[in-house]
């Protein structure tokens, strides 16, 4: 089992970590996050941590919300404009301001965590010797999101078991040992700049290469879902771009015939399925029409990843 190090004196030294956002025309969330930080605790002996905010605004509009909101909390924060568009700049923008840190962490700027959220991050890469420990994302909604929307737990992931080794992670929730940053020569892959996808390629890398990537369920963050993300339309992109991207990625890692049948495979039953149902659905609610022509849209997803077509998501803007 990893344990902390030991300083001169022989008492356990904290593992340093930087904690790192991306953020766009998000002021008062990257504000709201910082806040949230603000409120961590720890049973046990803290990181030394310190925070990395990069935005990808060229204007830098957050800059006076991410100023203020330092302020109140009790560990340094950096403010970093990219003015290159795309997701994977800003995140290896973020990757080049991590310095000597043993650890990185990223949150979305959307996001608030749970007080004890690095705390149990770190307990579990404890317990299980893990090079890279992610957490769940909860779903929470306004008062007047529409009710088929909630019921349709369009918004929930899929969790594990605290322990389970993951063949990948997203962004949203990590910490990550440095180390693997030199020993794989490894950065955020500009093909993803503008599709998105690019953090579930660079996690797939590292699961590829033999690093134990952990599953810590009590390890929460909360997103609260925008009204624009709570529409048939946004959640029908969504699944096109998940589809997509995932093809994407699996060929640009193991592209080969075995990779090609169970993508094949996993599209047309997405679409079979959805194809099946969703005539039945009608009368149902309008969450069911919906979640079956999802399964359709993550199946063409699919098909036109793997013959070439990129749904490039942050085109026209980034964000929502």
């Amino acid at each position: 089992m990893s344990k902390l190090g030991l300083s001169e004196s022989g008492k356990e030294s904290p593992p340093t970590l930087t904690l790192c956002a991306l953020t766009y025309h998000r002021p008062v969330g990257v504000a709201q996050m910082l806040a949230g930080l603000g409120q961590l605790t720890f049973t046990g002996l803290p990181p030394e941590l310190r925070i990395v905010i990069v935005d990808n605004d060229p204007d830098a509009s957050a800059r006076v919300a991410v100023t203020d909101a330092a302020k109140s909390i009790p560990w340094p924060v950096s403010y970093h404009v990219e003015p290159r568009r795309g997701i994977t700049y800003a995140r290896n923008r973020a990757l080049s301001e991590a310095g000597d840190s043993e650890w990185i962490g990223f949150i979305d700027d959307d996001e608030i965590p749970s007080p004890d959220w690095l705390d149990q991050l770190f307990r579990v890469q404890r317990e299980y010797d893990a090079d890279v420990v992610s957490g769940p994302v909860i779903a929470e909604f306004p008062p007047d999101t529409p009710r088929w929307i909630t019921t349709g737990d369009f918004f929930s992931q899929l969790r594990y078991t605290t322990g389970t080794c993951l063949p990948y992670c997203f962004t949203n929730n990590v910490i990550f040992r440095t180390r693997i940053l030199r020993e794989l020569d490894l950065c955020f892959d500009h093909r993803f700049a503008l599709m998105g996808g690019e953090d579930r390629d660079f996690f797939q890398r590292i699961g590829l290469a033999g690093y134990r990537i952990i599953w810590a369920d009590d390890a929460c963050v909360h997103e609260t879902v925008p009204e624009s993300r709570a529409r048939a339309r946004w959640l029908l992109q969504r699944s096109y771009r998940l589809g997509n991207t995932l093809s994407v990625v699996d060929i640009a890692n193991i592209d080969s015939l075995k990779t090609r049948l169970r993508l094949v495979t996993r599209a047309c039953w997405c679409v079979v399925r959805g194809a099946f149902f969703l005539p039945l659905t009608w009368p149902l609610g309008r969450e069911y029409p919906v979640l079956y022509l999802q399964y359709i849209f993550w199946g063409a997803g699919m098909f036109a990843g793997m013959f070439g077509s990129r749904y490039a998501e942050y085109k026209s803007v980034h964000g929502d």
